[in-house]
């Protein structure tokens, strides 16, 4: 079974010839999604499918529900729906074709996708994979895993498979590109795909990976991906393994792609000849981004997204202090900040500002802050002293508080500080100290002006 996937090369498509599978389900329908109020559960989001059972494949856990195919969809012929089993997977169940009688020659197709979803200029898809043994000509070949050749259509939008695209003995993982209009009958159409970084031939061979559960995915960003000139990639467990940078993969979406004609029936898990039990695909996401950091594959659904703590309430502890001697250090505690994800928070002293000067004309003591325990800390000991020649003594305590999963907030001190944790010496008993730090400001620590 040979497919063109470059513009040299002359195969004739028969599911493309003169529209020779009868589609008869109207356009729009199974189009329900798992969509609420809140959004996706990761940005970019576009479709999440478990695929581990009947249920999962037709309620989507976000995105438009797949649809399993019958003989009410297509007329069935070369064309069967084929029966999915679930057997083990990465997580729970994975979608993959049992049952039977099939033939050699079939097209058996299982799940699919029937709504617009993908953007011509940037996207990716990516799934858990695992094949028992490689595509065999007549035998079972190709494993069309989202999309690829001899699907409904002929050819989807996005086709990642493994495929002996020439019969000829070297199966491979593929990726390809058709966002184009319907080409003429027995015309091959005009996809762009990916060579190998190894060999530069067109897929990327995954052989020596039978037997194991691998996550694949494809990438594409028509203005390049991630800053490079790459336009396409296919990862393997994480790691780019083939290329192009040929843009020329077309902008018409499979609800455009023929006149009056619904032509949007993607392919998953779907298969040609005698393939049952022969491959399985798992937890298949696709964006709306080139998603080029596929670290998450081993969580099913989405880490939670951290949110920040709060630092609103922060405040020192005691936030006044009684003028006492000169030489006297006070121990200062800052709390009150809290965590919406009840994470542990941290305490960081970033600095300490007052509005006398540190040292001079009726104040002789130097420095009027230390972090006893280092700035890792939610403690300081500050002077408890007030220039006579002033109205009382205000510290404005600068500090960060993270939650230890990148979350952060702060106070600054300084002039314009927005700091909640300050300590007040009045300068005497029954009189408010006056806070001044925005007119004027010194560094406790160093004794420096603060602009």
């Amino acid at each position: 079974m040979k497919f063109a996937t470059t513009p040299r090369t002359r195969l004739q498509l028969c599911a493309l010839a003169a529209l020779s599978v009868v589609l008869v389900l109207a356009p729009g329908a199974a189009q329900a999604t798992t969509a609420g109020p809140a959004g996706p559960p990761a940005p970019g989001l576009l479709l999440w499918n478990k695929l581990g059972s009947a249920t999962e494949v037709t309620h989507s856990e976000y995105g438009p529900n797949l649809v399993l195919s019958d003989c009410t969809l297509f007329a069935c012929g070369l064309d069967v729906a084929a029966t999915l089993g679930y057997p083990a997977g990465v997580f729970g169940g994975a979608a993959s074709i049992t049952g039977g009688p099939y033939f050699p020659g079939a097209r058996e197709h299982t799940a699919l996708l029937r709504t617009s979803i993908l953007n011509p200029e940037h996207g990716a898809v990516e799934a858990w994979y695992r094949q028992t043994s490689d595509p065999a000509p007549f035998v079972h070949n190709p494993h069309r895993i989202f999309g690829g050749p001899y699907s409904l259509t002929g050819i989807d939008e996005v086709n990642l498979s493994s495929w002996d695209r020439l019969d000829s003995g070297d199966p491979r993982l593929h990726f390809s590109l058709f966002f184009n209009v319907e080409p003429p009958p027995f015309t091959p159409p005009h996809l762009v795909g990916v060579h190998s970084l190894s060999d530069g031939v067109e897929g990327y061979r995954i052989s020596a990976l039978n037997g194991q559960w691998i996550h694949v995915a494809g990438v594409w960003d028509r203005n390049g991906i991630a800053s490079t000139p790459d336009t396409i990639r296919l990862y393997v467990n994480g790691q780019v393994v083939a290329t192009s940078q040929d843009p020329s993969w077309g902008t018409t979406t499979c609800d455009r792609r023929l006149a009056g004609v619904d032509r949007c029936f993607l392919d998953i898990a779907g298969c040609n000849d005698t393939c049952a039990d022969a491959f399985a695909v798992d937890n298949l996401k696709v964006w709306d981004y080139a998603k080029t950091d596929h670290s998450d594959r081993f969580v099913e659904g989405f880490a939670p997204t951290n949110r920040p703590p709060d630092c609103s309430g922060v405040t020192a502890a005691p936030a006044s202090v009684r003028h006492q001697m000169r030489d006297k250090l006070l121990l200062v505690s800052l709390s009150g900040a809290t965590d919406p994800d009840g994470d542990a928070l941290a305490y960081r002293i970033d600095g300490v500002t007052q509005d006398e000067y540190v040292s001079g004309v009726g104040d002789d003591t130097f420095p009027d802050a230390v972090t006893p325990l280092g700035p890792s800390a939610n403690q300081v000991l500050v002077r408890s002293e007030a220039n006579s020649h002033y109205n009382g003594r205000v510290y404005r305590i600068a500090y960060t508080v993270s939650d230890g999963n990148g979350g952060s907030c702060s106070g600054t001190a300084g002039p314009s500080g927005n700091t909640t944790a300050k300590v007040s010496v009045p300068r005497k008993a029954g009189t408010p100290a006056i806070d001044d730090g925005n007119a004027m400001s010194w560094d406790s620590f160093t004794g420096a002006p603060v602009p």
